[in-house]
């Protein structure tokens, strides 16, 4: 403020008021340096006032303490924010569904034993050989011939096979079948040692279905069921007879019944007077033999039951080529 005031004075030309205050102070003049002081201040202000338009003199403020620096922190480096995720959108709610209710669990049944399996029944022969008799009895016709009875049967169309003992001879003979009526059939030829005969009759005359010749026999059918088909005790007075009877039983044995006779076999399908010359069939339908005889006693006498003799489907075809040619022997 001192220095401010001095300047401004010489400006206005009272240079001399403070030359003069100074003067004072380098004397002494008893005052102290503080005293001198106050007056030329207070000497200042007066010839300041009294210049017109001069500012009034302010108070000097006392000067605020300047605070000591503070070394500021190095400024660290801001991580980089991680970018904020896009929030995905909600799955629009669907609605609960209602739980259904539980059951109530039942108490547990006990446990029974499981029963033995029972052994399967074996099957019957007429079980297994009805079906075969239904297919095959129409081919089945009864012999007439004078006052006796026989059986025959149709193997191909127009032809018959039956036994010799029951054409006896005859050159023709009269054949009734179980589709009504009756038919002249003619005597082709016949074999008496196989105890054979092949009969002809128009093919015409019949709608059965012939039946089929099995390829053979032999003891490897023991036991097996066969079904043997004839008129037995039967006698055509004119009107329909019918179906031919059905005999079930087993293969016995395959046997050579004389060097004569050739093959036959042995069987428990009971045959009787009028089934002579009827087929005898497995249980496929084929014709392994045929009905010839029944066995009353051995050759020493001794009486037997419950065996039937055929003659084996291998000798007819041995006697068939010779028939057919119509050669007798």
């Amino acid at each position: 403020m001192t220095q401010l005031a001095v300047g401004y004075l010489q400006r206005v030309g009272l240079f001399t008021v403070v030359s003069l205050a100074l003067l004072l102070v380098a004397c002494g003049g008893g005052l102290s340096e503080e005293d001198v002081q106050q007056r030329v201040n207070a000497g200042v202000a007066t010839a300041i006032a009294a210049i017109p338009g001069a500012p009034t003199p302010q108070p000097t403020s006392t000067p605020v303490p300047t605070a000591t620096p503070v070394a500021a922190p190095t400024p660290q480096p801001f991580a980089t924010p991680r970018p904020t995720a896009t929030p995905a959108s909600l799955p629009t709610p669907q609605p609960t569904s209602t739980p259904a209710p539980t059951a109530t669990p039942q108490p547990a049944s006990t446990p029974q034993p499981t029963p033995s399996p029972q052994p399967t029944a074996t099957s019957q022969p007429s079980t297994l050989l009805d079906q075969v008799y239904r297919q095959s009895t129409d081919a089945v016709f009864l012999v007439v011939v004078g006052g006796k009875t026989g059986t025959a049967f149709l193997f191909e169309p127009g032809l018959l096979l039956t036994n010799q003992h029951v054409i006896s001879g005859n050159t023709s003979v009269a054949l009734w079948g179980a589709e009504g009526g009756s038919t002249l059939a003619v005597v082709v030829a016949s074999d008496s040692k196989r105890d054979l005969a092949l009969l002809r009759i128009n093919p015409g005359a019949t709608t059965a279905r012939p039946l089929t010749l099995a390829p053979t026999i032999d003891n490897g059918s023991i036991a097996e069921p066969l079904l043997a088909i004839g008129y037995s005790n039967t006698l055509a007075d004119g009107n329909d007879i019918g179906p031919a009877g059905a005999n079930v039983g087993v293969l016995t044995r395959v046997v050579e019944i004389s060097q004569d006779l050739g093959l036959g076999f042995e069987m428990d399908a009971p045959v009787d007077p009028g089934d002579s010359g009827g087929p005898v069939l497995n249980r496929s339908g084929e014709v392994v033999g045929i009905s010839r005889a029944v066995v009353v006693q051995t050759t020493t006498g001794q009486r037997v039951v419950g065996t039937f003799l055929a003659i084996a489907i291998d000798e007819v075809y041995e006697a068939l080529p010779a028939l057919r040619a119509g050669i007798s022997r």
